[in-house]
């Protein structure tokens, strides 16, 4: 289409009928542009939307109940065991000084 134009025609309804082959070509290719720009925001609120973060949601909210249940547990838990007697270590015996003389 573009050679064509290097040699526009001199009559004027071929220069109307080649104005209107241009304007379809533009029109055409305006809708094939909106039409990938629209795939193209479909594949990036695929890739980057809400749907790619679920998965952290998902997360922040499990998360967030076990949070509560152990919030729970600890209200309703039952008192420990009595500790049994640790055992006691034996004191350290009483060491005397021996002094070397010089």
């Amino acid at each position: 289409m573009l050679d064509v134009a290097k040699s526009l025609p001199e009559d004027p309804e071929e220069l109307r009928r080649f104005t209107a082959l241009l304007l379809a070509e533009v029109k055409s290719q305006a809708m094939l542009i909106e039409k990938l720009r629209h795939q193209l925001a479909g594949h990036r609120s695929h890739r980057f939307g809400s749907s790619s973060e679920m998965i952290e949601q998902l997360q922040l909210a499990l998360e967030a109940s076990e949070i509560s249940v152990a919030r729970m547990t600890a209200k309703l838990r039952l008192p420990d065991e009595e500790e049994k007697d640790k055992p006691k270590r034996r004191p350290i015996p009483d060491l005397s000084r021996v002094r070397r003389s010089r």
